[in-house]
């Protein structure tokens, strides 16, 4: 919807969609946080039955869903970054949060380096250390670079036109995130 509007030249659009977008991106990231409190162990049920499986799953997924706010974040600023035709400096984010993952794991999973083993929470703590590296990298780089997009956060309303627009675009992206976690 930026883009959409950054084409059209509508730019108080603009602004308006991008902070609506951040508020849509924090509130369903608390959405999925709730979920991860209280249903990640029947989710998890549903694919195994096995003791130990059930425990490494549930552990790995309530971390990741925890601390699931950084994803969102991460999509929502490489998502504006691109929206202005900066799809390098999103790659670039992205890129920064799986080497921060990459770098992370076997430090955590092993306990290298004077770090404790942690196993299966090392593997959840190093997807969740990227995933918010993604996210700051991402803002920065906007900070930085998109000077057409300012968020407005004082006087903000919610105007429903532009949530459901931004829903009727975003849900394919919602729903590959969701299967990424």
């Amino acid at each position: 919807m930026v883009s959409r509007y950054l084409g059209a030249q509508k730019f108080d659009k603009v602004n308006r969609t991008a902070t609506t977008g951040l508020w849509v991106t924090v509130g369903s990231s608390l959405i999925f946080i709730l979920w991860g409190v209280l249903g990640t162990k029947a989710f998890i049920g549903c694919f195994t039955q096995d003791t130990s499986t059930l425990q490494m799953g549930t552990e790995y997924l309530r971390i990741c869903q925890l601390f699931c706010t950084g994803i969102f974040l991460g999509t929502f600023f490489q998502r504006i970054l691109q929206a202005t035709g900066r799809t390098f400096l999103s790659m670039l984010a992205q890129i920064a949060g799986a080497i921060v993952n990459l770098v992370l794991d076997p430090i955590l999973i092993f306990g290298l380096f004077g770090f404790p083993q942690m196993g299966i929470r090392g593997a959840a703590i190093a997807t969740v250390c990227g995933q918010w590296s993604a996210a700051i990298m991402g803002f920065v780089l906007h900070m930085v670079q998109n000077k057409e997009i300012h968020f407005e956060l004082k006087g903000f309303r919610f105007e429903k036109d532009i949530v459901s627009s931004i829903y009727r675009v975003g849900a394919p992206t919602i729903l590959m995130q969701e299967m990424d976690m």
